[in-house]
């Protein structure tokens, strides 16, 4: 899962350019994981 990670970390500067909401979504998904 670091791709996910990695992902996560540079979501913001990502969502800006691609506007991808599936990143931030693997991101939100990863943080409940995690908690």
């Amino acid at each position: 899962m670091l791709n996910v990670w990695i992902l996560c970390n540079s979501v913001r500067e990502y969502s800006e350019i691609l506007k991808i909401k599936t990143k931030k979504r693997a991101c939100s998904a990863l943080k409940i994981k995690e908690e």
